[in-house]
């Protein structure tokens, strides 16, 4: 290969693997004072065979890349919740929950452009390890309309050990559990720190509480006190090894700090408890290894993402692979993932420099075809 080839591949290769790699996020949230109105909706889980789910299904609403818990289902798959009544603690620091995806799904930072679609970029999905969710569009939901969205199917995918709702709740001494569903209460309410003391209490009463310490741990990110919400977090995986919950927030924490190797741990034990459910624990696995210079490892978590992410929330995904595989020398498969970047972020910030990269990938793929 001519000097020129390699001058050629080294710059594709800086370019593709995102010079700003680390920098924080720019925050997506809507502008100040913005909150969607919550608005009821209702309807119910099924299995792909027809059948009620095994177990308790939480209910994900999914807006510009960032999973907001709106409820769960009861025994027989039926659900019911007013949207929007969680963002107090989800949005408030864009610490909780918040996909690291600059190009992700947005909700409309003007509503009253269109007061009867509130939430028309939004999805809802369901959440049970071991399963994969169907996603069910809010792109047409009216709140003066029908508030039954229908059913939400869950695929079986395998078996796993991690839960996303705590199994210790349950065994709760029941003046912890009163502190508890004050807690929740509050939050509903957006008493924010009246929520906090409760949850705190909640785990005074019981420090084996792990919902009361992963509930005050998003209280205490939204709120920017980022160690306290880390020490939360901690004794609530701590106090439960197989609650998925304060994994997911540990892992965005690790993300912020740029704590590539925290990251890399807390995001592959997460995936050890369920590999099925989270593209988005792959990305940041990636982006951890990726961090770390570990190329192979980070490959192999965006692959995973790449399969997992059948709505292609994570187009960043394939301009990390493409620039992994230009330093392979790979030119022609580099092509087709910096292809689908392209197809999937059309209009993401760097898109006219990313097509300009990819002419220039396509026609030396083909150069080194001859």
């Amino acid at each position: 290969m001519h000097v020129k080839s390699y001058a050629f591949l080294a710059a594709a290769a800086a370019l593709l693997l995102d010079p700003a790699f680390g920098q924080k996020t720019p925050n997506s949230n809507p502008p100040a004072g913005f909150q969607p109105t919550p608005q009821f909706v209702n309807g119910k889980v099924l299995l792909d065979d027809g059948t009620p789910p095994p177990d308790t299904v939480v209910i994900e609403r999914l807006c510009r890349g960032i999973a907001h818990t709106e409820g769960h289902t009861d025994r027989k798959g039926a659900f019911g919740f007013e949207l929007g009544h969680d963002d107090l603690v989800q949005d408030a620091g864009d610490f909780s929950n918040a996909v690291v995806n600059p190009n992700a799904v947005r909700i409309s930072s003007d509503p009253a452009a269109d007061p009867n679609r509130p939430y028309r970029e939004c999805e809802l999905r369901a959440n049970l390890p071991g399963y994969r969710s169907d996603v069910v569009s809010l792109a047409n939901y009216r709140p003066d309309g029908d508030p039954n969205i229908g059913a939400i199917i869950l695929h079986k995918m395998g078996d796993v050990e991690g839960r996303v709702i705590s199994a210790n709740t349950a065994g709760a001494p029941k003046n912890a559990a009163k502190e508890y569903e004050k807690g929740m209460d509050a939050v509903k309410r957006g008493k924010g720190d009246e929520a906090a003391k409760a949850f705190a209490k909640a785990a005074e009463l019981h420090p084996a509480f792990a919902a009361a310490w992963f509930e005050l741990g998003k209280l205490r990110a939204a709120q920017l006190q980022i160690d306290a919400a880390h020490k939360s977090f901690t004794t609530a995986v701590a106090a439960e090894p197989k609650f998925l919950s304060p994994y997911l927030e540990l892992s965005q924490l690790a993300y912020r700090a740029k704590n590539w190797q925290e990251l890399a741990d807390i995001s592959g034990q997460a995936l050890k408890l369920d590999p099925f459910d989270y593209p988005d624990l792959y990305y940041l696995n990636g982006l951890a290894h990726y961090g770390l210079k570990e190329m192979d490892a980070a490959e192999k978590s965006f692959r995973e993402t790449e399969k997992l992410d059948t709505t292609h929330h994570y187009p960043k995904t394939h301009q990390y692979l493409a620039g992994i595989l230009v330093t392979k020398k790979d030119l022609p498969a580099a092509a087709e993932e910096l292809s689908n970047y392209v197809k999937y972020a059309p209009n993401a910030p760097d898109i006219a420099a990313m097509r300009r990269q990819l002419r220039q990938l396509q026609d030396a793929a083909r150069t080194a075809g001859k």
